[in-house]
């Protein structure tokens, strides 16, 4: 099968590679990645001169994020931060030098967190982000917002991480504000502003520099406009585009120059890779120490905005965490019945459900649910994490035990 698919993609003569948030969030990320883009340049998907190689991110813009510089070690348009000549137009642009003491590498949201809880850092401004929901280790989110000094938030809600913020900003929904997203083709496409935002809200941008003005920067943008001009005026593969550029479908952004060369084709760095206790990366066997913990989204539910409503919790039915028939015969579960689940951090109760597409030797638990919080468990480490399941004999409720 796997012969058959190799032929067939290299035989094809419109090609892509998609990929999502399963991969760049991976224990194992760097050498998944690397075979992604092993695997574009040995099928064609990737050349010197263009490519089709596309990351499906897990929120609207993930790819116009990265392109303004949320990777730590880049500046917008994946500037090296620690290239001096490079880093100069954004310098003068900004009218400040940019600090260097990370020696040219910035911070990931890890790290960020860990140095927060070590005092290391003394303020956090969250934008638009459920920090305790979405850290993958719940218990060093925590002492990170402890431990700060100052927490400042950019929400839409009074969210449990909001609430231990120091400052809160109302900020204006998405169909409240007006501005430029990217989908994973790169493709620009304007969105249009339908509602005035409501009283007291503002979009982020207007935050930023009312917080920036106040502190004494000269900053004087009038709207979405005034920012993008700067983006095509300053960011590598934005350069020529102009706000009227951007409908009806929009332009893909692409980098002129000296073309990209191939990386070095390191066969198959995943399958070679060992976890640290001992197991293939490939996969554990049943019942070692523990059952994997597999999760995703479901069809409907999706994030921490899809179950502010009613219907697509109605949809989605209820958390369930999903076991094959031979682990639920070993656990002495029936259908339906609560299970605990407990991870190097802590235990969470939720629904058993027999279905055996689930591999043996793993659990499927979604992650959208709102009385489901995974990283109560832990952070996943080497190729995963193993948790142990207990099935619970009274009914109790779902969610957090610890």
């Amino acid at each position: 099968a796997v012969a058959a698919a190799a032929k067939r993609l290299r035989e094809a003569g419109r090609k892509a590679v998609l990929f999502g948030r399963a991969y760049a969030e991976h224990p194992e990320a760097p050498s998944l990645l690397q075979a992604v883009e092993n695997l574009a340049w040995v099928c064609g998907a990737l050349t010197t001169e263009r490519s089709s190689v596309m990351y499906l991110g897990p929120q609207s813009d993930s790819q116009g994020a990265l392109d303004m510089g949320l990777t730590p070690d880049c500046l917008p348009g994946y500037v090296p931060l620690g290239d001096a000549a490079a880093r100069a137009p954004y310098e003068r642009a900004w009218g400040a030098p940019l600090d260097l003491e990370q020696g040219g590498q910035g911070m990931s949201a890890p790290e960020i967190l860990a140095a927060a809880a070590d005092g290391r850092i003394k303020a956090l401004w969250i934008v638009s982000d459920h920090w305790l929901r979405s850290a993958p280790d719940r218990a060093l989110a925590e002492r990170a917002l402890e431990r700060a000094e100052l927490v400042i938030v950019n929400e839409l809600f009074l969210t449990e991480t909001a609430k231990r913020a120091h400052v809160v900003f109302p900020a204006s929904a998405f169909a409240e504000k007006e501005g430029v997203v990217v989908n994973c083709e790169r493709r620009l496409q304007k969105s249009v502003r339908a509602l005035a935002w409501r009283k007291g809200c503002k979009p982020d941008w207007d935050i930023f520099q009312s917080v920036a003005q106040a502190m004494g920067a000269r900053w004087s943008y009038r709207g979405a406009e005034d920012i993008f001009r700067e983006i095509a005026k300053l960011v590598p593969g934005y350069g020529g585009l102009s706000w009227a550029t951007l409908l009806p479908l929009g332009p893909q952004w692409a980098f002129t120059g000296t073309p990209a060369v191939a990386g070095s084709l390191t066969g198959s760095p995943v399958a070679s890779r060992t976890a640290g206790d001992g197991t293939s990366a490939k996969g554990p066997a049943a019942n070692g120490d523990g059952l994997w913990l597999l999760s995703g989204g479901t069809l409907f539910l999706q994030g921490s905005l899809s179950y502010r409503g009613a219907l697509l919790p109605k949809l989605a039915k209820g958390a369930r965490a999903f076991l094959h028939p031979d682990e639920a015969k070993r656990l002495g579960m029936a259908d339906g019945e609560m299970l605990e689940l407990t991870g190097p951090a802590g235990s969470i109760r939720v629904p058993g459900a027999i279905d055996a597409d689930v591999p043996a030797g793993s659990v499927f638990v979604p992650y959208a649910y709102a009385e489901v919080e995974l990283n109560r468990l832990g952070a996943p480490t080497g190729a995963g994490l193993r948790v142990r399941a207990s099935r619970v004999a009274a009914p109790e409720s779902v969610g957090a035990q610890g």
